[in-house]
């Protein structure tokens, strides 16, 4: 959400599989859920539903698997917050490199250690 130019942005790295009429619908419910809760928060109108919206799909990264969406995730936010909000771009997208990065931060981060006692509880769970 941009607050100063007034749009809902989403960054899907998937586009080939949701249509734009698909990308509308979710902008138009993101739009209620955030009126409501402005609303509520607040106890006065929000100009939230005047804000326009947004799927620059074909200008960033893609994926190429249903599997490295919170790679992509991790990907865009990291870019947003080190660029002043820009969004990402074709030309500045997700390399092996890149990738390599996140992976190297998720590991000294302890995630992966946590994910797997996760892992080894359920399966205890399991038998």
């Amino acid at each position: 959400i941009n607050n100063e130019s007034k749009r809902i942005i989403i960054l899907d790295s998937m586009e080939s599989q949701l249509s734009s009429s698909r990308h509308d619908k979710i902008i138009m419910n993101m739009k209620y859920y955030l009126k409501r809760e402005f609303e509520n928060k607040y106890n006065t109108k929000s100009d939230i539903p005047n804000y326009m919206g947004d799927h620059p799909c074909s200008k960033i990264p893609q994926q190429s698997n249903g599997e490295d969406c919170g790679v992509f995730l991790l990907h865009f936010a990291e870019h947003i917050v080190s660029n002043n909000g820009e969004i990402p771009n074709s030309s500045n997208g997700l390399s092996a490199a890149n990738r390599e990065k996140i992976f190297s931060q998720l590991l000294r981060s302890g995630i992966t250690l946590q994910y797997r006692r996760n892992l080894q509880s359920k399966t205890i769970e399991k038998s």
